[in-house]
């Protein structure tokens, strides 16, 4: 499972790559798109002196990566006090971090995604992610479904399959991805519902299919 946040990117980057047809892209607010994060991953040993850098750097996409990827450093005990500290907004040691971007939601679902897996105990990771799926911007709805997806929570699964049914286009593909990605035989009963609810929708019926498909070959 460490890597598994990782994984995700490059699965939604690949279906992305994927689509024949242009669609219309969902109204979002934040500047980041599925492209540009199939990008930006660091170094697999990257060290806390660089991770500093590298949030220093003003692009919500840039920051997203770096984060979401610094599950592979959970080891690190400098590092995860570093996103500690960023989640508690504590620029005191830190003034030069890009902080405006930081705060960003989409930012802090991945920062409550990393920080979450590493410290399951504190609950307020879990919550933050749990009111972005309410937050009034479907990309943002997406990367927090995506976020309980990677943290395979059973208890979370209702609440996806209720976004496939209610959330825009976009955000109810993500669910979709979220589901299929904790492999587990609940979250696939989900989808297998779903796919019977919606036999009239070709296109839903072909995503649940194809991300079922993804993640059972991985």
């Amino acid at each position: 499972m460490r890597l598994w946040s990782a994984l995700l990117i490059v699965v939604i980057a690949a279906c992305s790559r994927s689509e024949q047809e242009p669609k219309p892209q969902p109204p979002k607010t934040s500047a980041i798109s599925e492209r540009a994060l199939s990008s930006s991953h660091p170094d697999p040993n990257i060290t806390v002196e660089e991770v500093k850098k590298r949030l220093r750097e003003p692009r919500e996409d840039y920051l997203y990566n770096t984060i979401s990827w610094l599950i592979i450093r959970r080891d690190d005990p400098q590092i995860m006090e570093l996103l500690k500290t960023v989640w508690a907004r504590d620029k005191s040691g830190y003034p030069d971090l890009a902080w405006s971007e930081l705060g960003s939601p989409v930012v802090r679902v991945a920062l409550a995604q990393t920080l979450a897996q590493v410290y399951p105990k504190n609950q307020s990771y879990k919550a933050y992610i749990l009111k972005a799926l309410d937050d009034r911007d479907p990309f943002v709805q997406s990367r927090a479904a995506l976020a309980l997806g990677v943290l395979g929570d059973p208890t979370d699964i209702p609440k996806l399959e209720t976004m496939v049914r209610a959330a825009d286009k976009h955000a109810s593909e993500m669910a979709i991805v979220a589901l299929a990605s904790m492999r587990r035989s609940d979250a696939n009963a989900a989808l297998e519902r779903l796919k019977k609810e919606f036999a009239a929708d070709v296109a839903k019926v072909q995503a649940i299919e194809k991300h079922l498909s993804i993640f059972r070959d991985r």
